[in-house]
């Protein structure tokens, strides 16, 4: 069971941007502990809905899903989870 949170959140990558380090969430800093999967989510772009690339984390005990807003550039925590 989860919960939806869908706000906005930093998010700290490696060198090469290929890697989540950590993010901060309410002021919160979460180091990654360990990543999980990692998918595509298609939008509906008629409607200026940018696609979504989905990361699983762990971080303090927790599952979190980030997603990553290719239209906006923008990092946001969907849900958490544990």
């Amino acid at each position: 069971m989860g919960a939806r949170v869908d706000e906005t959140i930093a998010v700290e990558l490696n060198e090469t941007r290929s890697r989540i380090l950590s993010f901060s969430w309410r002021g919160q800093p979460y180091p990654v502990q360990e990543l999980g999967l990692s998918w595509m989510e298609p939008r509906r772009w008629w409607r200026g809905e940018g696609e979504r690339t989905w990361f699983q984390v762990s971080a303090q005990g927790r599952v979190y899903e980030l997603y990553l807003d290719r239209a906006t550039k923008e990092w946001y925590l969907g849900f958490v989870r544990g």
